[in-house]
């Protein structure tokens, strides 16, 4: 299968940049802290590394090691916003519920100023299946502080009311069956501090979408946002196995020409239900951006309405693909491959390693858009990622960001993610550019601050690990799940850099003092929406808990790397 040929090699690298330098000088890259840390300063690298090559009679005894000459300077890390709260993560102690009627609200507290549909229903007597022979009109009450809206007849034992609750606190609702069958229930209103999205289906469809899982297909749906409805939006479960849990994760595509203020066509709504701190995508993704150049998507946490109930606190984040290409000054109809092999081959993955049969590429490598062939993945793969130490130096710049992929392989350890190493990643070039290069995109982070899968527990161990090694990805950490690009780390300069960019990164977001203030921030925004979510993963009781671990992790991280590595 493999075709490793000069020609091949050179016709590859003609779609790289033109006349480039071909020697490292320092890196002189610093980032400063604001968050009461001082400036880190890098120590700087050699002018020239080199390499032996006795061999070599074309070159002489010594050739340069190549890679881009400078690395774009990262603005200093700021605080985040300013938050206030009065919770404290508990919930209001509220009275018991009284009578026969069940009184089911969409959250464990509803939020006020929204629309919010309760269900009404009826057990029978000492079972707990619904009594199907209660039917007919329901009455209705509750205090000033909320209105009723609409009042829906009791079919087969369940009936509903929308009400909107106009004012925070404690509120109580009567309901009387046609039968003279009556309860009450008293419900907290609360104000959100999150945007809140609408998604409105008809009767019926979302039970559907939800119980089509694995057909992954689109279906209508109007999504409001404030005062703005977006009517030709369509909407599809997301993820792999994920769709099989509790708390779903959603695909939304505007159509008609529609689009959010910002432009953006295409969003996913993550539900983090894996990860009980909910936090862990939204940290990793702002220390991408903040102490990187790299580019990285959008993401902000909403509170999500699905036909006037509350289905739970959502992770907002972009969709990868052309819009995303071109907002971050990229070819929007360059190529983009996503590594997300299929359950049968996650073993070892998208690895970056030569695939038998090669009708698997395209299993394993989902090519979003550029030309249909998958020749050029195929080329790095087996014609340059296989090349002998001495070649690999020389040319794998030409092909691959190598400095660009030391950076994003750095914060990975940072953040122990291991699933990069085979799934869960993009990678681009501009095949119609200047620079051809291929560059990886980062991607699904959830798994990171110590949440590793396991081979027993698969993603919901709930250990927390800090001691797996810097270079996991590496063949000769493991023989098993590696990755091709990881030979970067077997070259003694570029070892260097990542080494050095690790413990830096380590220094920075492994720190009290960037860690707090954001997961003090998120605590404040989140509070009443995460304790009225039923659908995370999380108790109340434990949620704070899982909080501190990621700064229990970052402790254990830090120290760890400073032992492996050296000091920065």
């Amino acid at each position: 299968m493999m075709a490793t040929t000069s020609a091949t090699i050179k016709q590859f690298s003609s779609l790289a940049v033109g006349a480039r330098v071909v020697v490292v000088s320092a890196w002189a890259l610093a980032i400063a802290v604001s968050c009461q840390e001082q400036p880190v300063v890098p120590v700087e690298l050699p002018d020239t590394f080199v390499v032996a090559d006795a061999g070599n009679t074309a070159t002489g005894p010594e050739v340069a090691w190549s890679i881009d000459a400078n690395a774009p300077i990262v603005a200093a890390i700021g605080l985040p916003p300013a938050c206030t709260t009065t919770w404290n993560f508990a919930l209001p102690k509220l009275p018991a519920p009284n009578g026969d009627i069940g009184i089911e609200p969409s959250g464990m507290m509803s939020v006020v100023g929204e629309e919010e549909k309760i269900f009404l229903y009826v057990i029978l007597p000492g079972k707990s299946t619904l009594d199907t022979a209660a039917e007919g009109p329901l009455q209705v009450q509750i205090d000033g502080g909320a209105q009723v809206l609409a009042i829906h007849s009791a079919q087969k034992g369940i009936g509903s009311v929308v009400i909107r609750f106009v004012g925070e606190g404690q509120h109580t609702l009567i309901a009387t069956f046609a039968d003279g069958r009556s309860g009450s229930a008293a419900i907290y209103a609360y104000k959100t501090a999150l945007p809140v999205w609408h998604i409105e289906m008809a009767d019926g469809v979302f039970e559907q979408m939800l119980q089509q899982a694995y057909l992954k297909g689109f279906f209508p749906a109007t999504l409001r946002v404030g005062t703005q409805a977006y009517p030709t939006v369509q909407i599809r479960l997301h993820g792999g196995t994920s769709v099989d849990l509790p708390k779903r994760s959603f695909r939304l595509n505007f159509g008609g020409g529609s689009s959010l203020p910002d432009g953006r066509k295409r969003l996913i709504l993550r539900g983090e239900y894996i990860d009980k701190s909910m936090l862990r995508t939204a940290l990793s993704y702002q220390a991408f951006r903040l102490a990187t150049w790299l580019p990285t998507p959008n993401a902000e946490f909403v509170h999500v309405r699905v036909n006037k109930r509350f289905y739970g606190v959502m992770h907002l984040v972009d969709h990868i693909d052309g819009d995303y290409l071109k907002a971050r000054g990229r070819n929007a109809t360059g190529t983009l491959y996503e590594g997300d092999p299929p359950h049968e081959l996650s073993n070892p993955g998208a690895n970056l390693t030569p695939v038998f049969p090669a009708t698997n590429y395209p299993k394993l490598y989902d090519k979003h858009q550029g030309p249909s062939s998958l020749a050029d993945l195929i080329a790095l793969i087996e014609d340059v990622l296989l090349l002998p130490d001495i070649e690999l130096v020389k040319v794998l710049d030409l092909h691959y960001k190598v400095r660009d992929w030391l950076e994003y392989a750095a914060l990975m350890t940072v953040l122990q993610n291991h699933e990069h190493v085979r799934k869960n990643w993009y990678m681009y070039r501009d095949h119609a550019g200047k620079d051809g290069r291929f560059e990886t995109l980062v991607w699904d982070l959830d798994v990171t601050w110590g949440h590793l899968w396991s081979e027993k527990n698969d993603v919901f161990d709930e250990a927390i690990t800090t001691t797996a090694p810097a270079d996991k990805g590496s063949k000769k950490v493991d023989s098993i799940f590696y990755n091709q690009l990881y030979r970067i780390l077997d070259q003694p300069a570029w070892r260097k850099v990542w080494q050095q960019r690790v413990l830096e990164l380590a220094n920075i977001l492994l720190s009290d003092s960037f860690l707090q203030p954001r997961l003090d921030y998120w605590r404040c925004l989140l509070a009443p929406d995460l304790l009225a979510d039923q659908r995370k993963r999380a108790t109340n009781a434990e949620y704070l808990q899982r909080v501190d671990e990621i700064k229990a992790f970052a402790k254990g991280r830090r120290a760890f790397l400073v032992q492996q590595l050296g000091s920065p």
